[in-house]
């Protein structure tokens, strides 16, 4: 047992068990130096079941004409968590019917839960059996040049742009087509700086092409996201209530909280704990106790604060005395 652990063990506060317990996923809801920004938001789960109308494709694709744009990198050490894109600028000269023809596109790619990958692409028309296009949804790395994005053998997929069968994914209505969360493998590790989308005839996306958005793609930091869970708030006035508490660090992020502190305030109460938590992986959480005595006639509340980093939660409870 490490030194720290054996501090807790002989605690009579806050007592943390050395060993991680994993939690289940949590329901749906972000490298290079090149990052945009730090989003506490959770990565989405795959969806349920197959996305039976998308195929990862084994074949690198390119985007000729892709001009990229120059990213700010955050000042964070939060790990990376995925990436967005958000595509308008058309890279030729687009052609064939109207709902062959793409208006934009939002791609996005998570690192958490194996690599994720979801997207929503609108059409200019609601495409039928007389209008049928091949698209194509691609992330990538530009080239040093600076002028193409090139998307690696399962980098990118392809779908159909209308309904083929009774498949719930992608979902298509009119002219929108949404390819809800599924499970993307190239993405558990990836660092993609450009994407695009492109519309064909059929599935070899050899030119000439209906048409083709590309667009540079923003990556993002994800910090940890904790929860803390207090199992008893009945508080004895005559001597300390051990207060069990639990503090989860979610799937739905790639952040590991490392150093973590736990800080107690209150009023009406007195209290006792010890302030080192540890390290808590995504998916996993640490249990232990406070220790809390009433000491007010009236109404009582105490306050738990975890920090990791820059990262804070904070929690408020108010507690019932024990006559």
């Amino acid at each position: 047992m490490s030194r720290a652990l054996r501090l807790l063990a002989t605690s009579t506060a806050l007592v943390v068990a050395a060993t991680l317990v994993p939690l289940t996923a949590g329901s749906a809801t972000a490298a290079s130096t090149n990052t945009a920004a730090t989003d506490t938001g959770r990565s989405p789960q795959p969806a349920p079941g197959a996305a039976s109308g998308v195929v990862i494709r084994d074949t690198a694709v390119s985007s000729t004409a892709f001009v990229p744009v120059r990213q700010t990198a955050a000042r964070t050490t939060w790990p990376v968590g995925g990436g967005r894109a958000d595509l308008t600028q058309h890279t030729v000269t687009a052609t064939g019917a109207a709902a062959q023809q793409l208006s934009s596109a939002r791609l996005r790619f998570y690192r958490a839960h194996g690599g994720v990958m979801e997207a929503a692409v609108k059409l200019r028309a609601a495409p039928d059996a007389s209008t049928p296009a091949t698209l194509l949804l691609a992330f990538g790395k530009v080239n040093s040049t600076g002028t193409t994005c090139i998307s690696a053998a399962g980098s990118n997929v392809a779908l159909t742009s209308t309904d083929t069968d009774s498949q719930d994914n992608p979902v298509y209505r009119g002219s929108s087509i949404r390819v809800r969360p599924f499970r993307f493998p190239a993405a558990k590790s990836a660092a993609w700086n450009c994407a695009f989308v492109q519309s064909a005839a059929d599935a070899t996306f050899t030119p000439p092409l209906y048409d083709d958005l590309a667009g540079p793609s923003v990556l993002f930091r994800q910090t940890p996201i904790l929860s803390i869970r207090v199992s008893n708030r009945r508080i004895s006035s005559r001597s300390f209530t051990t207060v069990p508490i639990a503090i989860a660090n979610s799937s739905d992020t790639v952040a590991t909280a490392t150093n973590t502190r736990l800080k107690v305030t209150a009023t009406g109460l007195s209290y006792r704990f010890n302030p080192a938590v540890g390290t808590i992986k995504p998916g996993y959480q640490r249990k232990g106790s406070i220790s809390l005595k009433y000491t007010s006639r009236y109404t009582g509340y105490f306050v738990i604060t975890v920090r990791t980093g820059d990262y804070v939660k904070k929690v408020k409870y108010t507690v019932t005395p024990v006559r």
